[in-house]
């Protein structure tokens, strides 16, 4: 799934939105600035004890042979040849180097805290803030409506990127250029909140993974949720984005029959359950 899924509308006068008085309730239970599930780069105790740790040291050792590697083949030029010849085993390579290169150097910068990696993090940023849309070409081919801006579509991929680049903010803020996380909050509303959220309270050209059972909408509903709490300043407009997801969450708790099966395998059930 996900190659030319449909995307629909639902009746006149429904949406997704959520619920007024669940949204404010999750607004009362909210600290007043953004957070993440993880404790940031300023809190050495929690750290620190890793640097040392076997897992530690594996992260530096793969942060440093990523960092002597050329950057991931992600550009406009590499998504057009994959929708020109149909062929995504180029992008396909590009896409899973950059995220591993988010992820690793991201841990790598919290655990050792030497500024090694921050270059590589904000270079990074800047070929991804670069390309002309992060959804997957695969299914933007059929008509490249996001790759010539006329329309912002969100899939796996792009939520993978949000999330990232949101924990990036939330957790290496202090260590990061001035004015970097403002500009990934930019990034992230023009790419995914914004479009998405018109999307939700209209009804309108929603995207076909809103409604299904399987670990993409889990993932894309984690993946949403984790960058809104960890960049969005507003607490209401925080609160908005769980209560959405709360509530979108239910279809893939719902596919789970009552002998505790579904139809995906078990190593899909972590992915889903973030």
């Amino acid at each position: 799934m996900g190659a030319f899924d449909f995307k629909f509308d639902l009746p006149e006068g429904e949406t997704y939105a959520p619920n007024a008085e669940r949204v404010r309730a999750l607004q009362a239970l909210l600290p007043a600035g953004p957070f993440a599930l993880a404790p940031a780069v300023t809190d050495r105790a929690a750290w620190d004890p890793w640097r040392d740790d076997p897992f530690g040291r594996r992260v530096l050792k793969l942060a440093r042979e990523l960092a002597a590697q050329p950057p991931a083949d992600l550009t406009d030029e590499a998504f057009l040849e994959s929708m020109e010849r149909q062929n995504m085993d180029r992008i396909n390579r590009g896409f899973g180097a950059a995220r591993q290169r988010q992820g690793v150097f991201l841990l790598a910068a919290l655990i050792h805290d030497q500024g090694e990696f921050l270059p590589h993090l904000c270079a990074d940023f800047e070929r991804l803030a670069a390309l002309r849309t992060w959804l997957h070409p695969y299914e933007d081919s059929r008509d490249r409506k996001n790759y010539h801006r006329e329309t912002v579509d969100v899939d796996l991929g792009v939520v993978h990127f949000a999330e990232n680049l949101a924990l990036t903010v939330r957790l290496l803020g202090p260590r990061l250029p001035p004015r970097l996380g403002e500009r990934i909050l930019g990034e992230l509303q023009a790419r995914i909140f914004r479009p998405m959220r018109q999307r939700v309270e209209s009804g309108r050209d929603l995207y076909w993974w809103f409604a299904i059972k399987h670990n993409w909408l889990a993932v894309c509903l984690a993946g949403t949720a984790q960058a809104a709490a960890a960049v969005l300043p507003d607490a209401a407009d925080r609160a908005w984005w769980l209560a959405f997801v709360e509530a979108r969450i239910r279809d893939f708790r719902d596919s789970f029959t009552d002998d505790g099966a579904c139809t995906e395998g078990v190593g899909y059930w972590s992915y889903g359950f973030m």
